[in-house]
């Protein structure tokens, strides 16, 4: 008997799937940054024809990576990286993995501040009253 493949390992597997699970979710992500520029340049009162050069700028960077993945979910040929490549993006991946483990401490130690504050906050009555009796 013949194990079933695993439809999750096919679908990761699939470079063309990939690409365009990734436009997908980088359009859906850059829905309210693209907002928040068109509301922000709106919002600083340039005149018209100097405003509208900033958005179209604006717009275009936010687009390279969504155009970048579409392009390469349309490419019917196979991607071929080198041994060299390879080794290159495994090293990459090992140096970004070992800044993030580093800087990983600053994180939760943010987060303990974040509860703190959090836990002075009196849920029996107002969310927004702080308890009196746990501020020194």
């Amino acid at each position: 008997m013949t194990p079933q493949p695993n439809p999750a390992v096919h679908l990761f597997s699939d470079i063309r799937k990939i690409a365009l699970i990734t436009f997908i979710a980088a359009v859906l992500g850059l829905l309210i940054p693209v907002w928040r520029l068109t509301q922000q340049a709106a919002a600083i009162g340039l005149p018209v024809w100097a405003r509208v050069p900033i958005l179209l700028f604006g717009y275009l960077f936010t687009a390279i990576m969504p155009v970048f993945y579409f392009a390469l979910y349309r490419n019917q040929g196979t991607l071929r990286f080198s041994k060299h490549l390879r080794l290159l993006s495994l090293i990459a991946a090992l140096v970004f993995g070992l800044i993030v483990a580093w800087d990983l401490s600053g994180w939760v130690e943010s987060i303990g501040s974040y509860w703190r504050t959090v836990s002075m906050l009196d849920w029996r009555r107002d969310p927004r009253t702080v308890n009196q009796s746990q501020v020194s």
